[in-house]
């Protein structure tokens, strides 16, 4: 996998979908999440339409991080890179690719956390 390479992540909310994540950015990738409840026609035309060449199982991470330390040096790259690309909900009936580069997604992730104030009486 190289950097940028988008990699489709059909995985159910869990531990194994947050480590499939970061591992994809850890090594310059771009994640392409896929709802694994959706149909399956929808499901293989995501990677598809994103241009994914890689799609991560559950079985991929168990394998990768069952024998040995799954943390390994970062790969550098620049901040204009692809980070992820999401699909809409295809409301013209073909879903449609946003994405963002992983400068943004820094930006976003260091921003503090705000909660709403409660309600005044």
């Amino acid at each position: 996998m190289g950097t940028q390479t988008r990699v489709a992540v059909p995985l159910e909310r869990g531990h194994e979908l947050v480590t499939a994540v970061l591992a994809v950015l850890r090594a310059g990738g771009a994640h392409v999440p896929v709802d694994p409840g959706h149909p399956p026609v929808y499901r293989r035309q995501l990677p598809a339409d994103a241009e994914a060449s890689v799609v991560v199982t559950a079985d991929d991470v168990r394998r990768a991080t069952a024998d040995r330390d799954p943390v390994a040096e970062p790969v550098p790259v620049d901040s204009r890179a692809l980070a992820y690309v999401l699909f809409t909900s295809g409301s013209t009936g073909r879903p449609k690719g946003a994405w963002s580069s992983t400068a943004r997604c820094r930006a976003w992730s260091a921003t503090p956390t705000r909660t709403a104030a409660p309600a005044q009486t």
